[in-house]
């Protein structure tokens, strides 16, 4: 080897552990385990952004928000301390406001106040048991006579109702 060669050698490596000293100085490591560090961010661009493992997950792409594969647009999602979903209000695709209570699952809907698809499109009031062997409900909706209670017991039979004179209907 030429001196030369061993000049540009030695400047090279010397380059080499500089930038590495460097770089231990004044750039500090991100722990994202940690939850004493904070990382704040003016604004994030990507096409869509996946949040949460494989039984529940949040993303949000081309404006529109998709939780655990029900795509929801202007709502807002509740969610408790261990990111179980339990609740949602918001716009359902045909532009009409509802409101989800979801159990201690995060799955089954144990309140809902909104359209009523099913039968004539108008408002309904659903209110469920959170437990799954319990059958207890009561749904007050708007149908053909005015509107209507339907109450269930524990076993799922309808519960007969007494007005204020003590009639049963």
């Amino acid at each position: 080897m030429k001196v030369r060669d061993l000049v540009f050698l030695l400047i090279g490596g010397f380059l080499v552990v500089i930038g590495m000293l460097l770089n231990s100085i004044l750039i500090i490591d991100v722990n994202a385990q940690d939850d004493s560090q904070v990382l704040t961010v003016k604004e994030i661009r990507c096409k869509r952004l996946v949040v949460g493992d494989g039984d529940h997950q949040l993303s949000v792409f081309n404006g529109y928000m998709q939780c655990d594969g029900v795509v929801v647009k202007k709502s807002i999602t509740l969610v408790d301390d261990k990111f179980n979903f339990r609740g949602k209000f918001g716009l359902d695709t045909g532009r009409n406001a509802n409101l989800k209570i979801y159990g201690d699952d995060g799955r089954a809907t144990v309140a809902y106040l909104g359209l009523n698809k099913e039968k004539n499109g108008e408002m309904i009031l659903d209110i469920r048991s959170k437990s799954k062997t319990d059958k207890r409900s009561v749904t007050i909706g708007i149908n053909n006579n005015g509107g209507g209670v339907d109450i269930s017991n524990k076993s799922g039979e309808s519960v007969s109702l007494c007005d204020k004179f003590r009639n049963k209907r």
